[in-house]
């Protein structure tokens, strides 16, 4: 049912836009995939933190103590997470000012259709119609 709604709701974009919608849905995909990413640099960190017995010493470059390496991995996961919440914020705030201009150009298409029809088409419309569409 929802999936229909919004195939049926991206029908009526033109090309252009409908591209940019699915450049937004794959970008907002890769910056999502940076908390998966983060939090494996979370778990990798955890497994050194645990000690010599740990299955990923191949990991840890040679000449490195256990201290710095937990140092370097947890700058890593940090500059991750970071990345994804400026990313993420970057991208919304791109894909609201393109879903605005949308909105703002349907609205118009609307407002012209019906303010330069006849009255009667008009009228063919109800007051709470009108109202929506507008």
């Amino acid at each position: 049912m929802m999936l229909s709604i919004v195939l049926n709701s991206l029908k009526l974009l033109d090309k252009r836009d409908r591209r940019i919608v699915y450049f937004f849905l794959i970008l907002t995909l890769i910056v999502n995939s940076f908390d998966i990413v983060a939090l494996g640099l979370v778990g990798v960190i955890a497994s050194v933190a645990l000690g010599e017995n740990s299955s990923l010493p191949e990991l840890i470059p040679q000449g490195w103590d256990r201290t710095f390496a937990i140092t370097v991995l947890l700058g890593a996961a940090s500059v991750v997470f970071v990345a994804k919440t400026v990313g993420g914020l970057f991208l919304s705030r791109r894909r609201q000012l393109f879903l605005a201009r949308l909105e703002g150009e349907f609205s118009q298409k609307i407002s012209e259709f019906l303010f330069s029809a006849d009255l009667a088409r008009v009228r063919r419309y109800s007051r709470p119609h009108l109202e929506w569409m507008i």
